[in-house]
């Protein structure tokens, strides 16, 4: 499964911290 992180209108460091937060919960092998 694919997810997708909409950060646009967010400010610094709000993208990063989406971006961390998605990526420990997905398993190996998926596409953020």
């Amino acid at each position: 499964m694919e997810k997708q992180i909409d950060a646009r209108g967010l400010d610094c460091p709000q993208p990063v911290i989406l971006t961390k937060k998605a990526l420990d919960e997905m398993e190996e092998g998926k596409v953020v």
